[in-house]
């Protein structure tokens, strides 16, 4: 049974949103992501810079609060969640991976801005917008009723 035109038209659709999210969260690691809410603007660090840390508080052992570290570890695997769905987004297996990978983004999200408002003080800038905007369109397609 071949897909009716109007379902040709919603998968090209979903593959230009997925395309421009891909843009958008690439992009997001070049620019200002975030800022401590009391210093200059000039002292902003990089979404690279932050993928970074978060990743590194896997292997710290350090001083951080263990909630605080649970918090950005969580917001840390964000990028390899997206890296792991954009992987198995190029064929049509396992789509319920695909929609668990995500439906673990809100967490991660909501872990991130839990740690960035509620515990460090800071202050978002443009790269963590893109960030989050280009994550969310990425994996808008699982979210599509009739792509199940």
């Amino acid at each position: 049974m071949s897909p009716t035109p109007n379902r040709v038209m919603v998968s090209r659709v979903f593959l230009i949103v997925q395309i421009a999210g891909f843009l958008a969260f690439v992009s997001a690691f070049f620019l200002p992501a975030i800022n401590f809410a009391d210093t200059p603007s000039s002292s902003a660090l990089s979404g690279w810079f932050c993928a970074r840390y978060a990743l590194w508080q896997v292997y710290a052992n350090h001083s951080m609060e263990s909630f605080s570290k649970s918090l950005v570890i969580l917001s840390g695997l964000i990028n390899p969640i997206i890296a792991i769905y954009l992987t198995l987004s190029l064929t049509k297996r396992f789509p319920y991976v695909r929609l668990f990978l995500a439906s673990c983004l809100p967490i991660c999200l909501a872990s991130t801005w839990f740690f960035l408002f509620g515990k460090a003080h800071m202050v978002t800038l443009i790269g963590h917008y893109l960030w989050v905007a280009g994550a969310i369109l990425i994996t808008a397609r699982e979210f599509d009723q009739a792509s199940f």
